[in-house]
C-alpha cells in the first residue's frame, strides 16, 4: 500500500473516532438535560401534591365548621320552641293568678 492510502486510513478513523466520541458527548449531554427536567417535574408535581395536601386538610376543616353550624341551627330552633313553651306557661300561670286574686 502507498503512503497516500495510509493517510486517508488514517485520516478516515481518526475522522470515525472523533465523530463518535461527538456523539457520545452530545447524547450524555442531552441524557442529563432529560435527567433534570425530569426532577424538575417531580419537584413540581411533589409541590402541587402537597398544595392539594393542604387544600383538602382545609376543606375537611370547613366542612366541620358546616356541620357545627348545623347542629347550631338545630339547636338554636329547638331553643325558640322551649321559649314558645315558656311563654305560654308564663301566660298561663298569669291567668290562674290574676284569677285567684280576683276571686279573693
Amino acid at each position: 500500500m502507498s503512503e497516500g492510502i495510509w493517510i486517508a486510513l488514517i485520516t478516515g478513523a481518526c475522522a470515525v473516532i472523533g465523530n463518535w466520541f461527538i456523539y457520545r458527548s452530545n447524547r450524555n449531554k442531552e441524557e442529563q438535560v432529560r435527567n433534570e427536567e425530569t426532577e424538575e417535574r417531580a419537584k413540581a408535581q411533589q409541590k402541587l401534591d402537597d398544595r392539594l395536601e393542604q387544600i383538602e386538610k382545609k376543606l375537611d376543616s370547613h366542612n366541620g365548621y358546616a356541620e357545627k353550624f348545623s347542629n347550631t341551627s338545630t339547636q338554636i330552633t329547638a331553643m325558640q320552641k322551649d321559649i314558645e313553651f315558656l311563654k305560654d306557661d308564663l301566660e298561663f300561670i298569669k291567668e290562674h293568678a290574676m284569677g285567684h286574686v280576683l276571686n279573693k
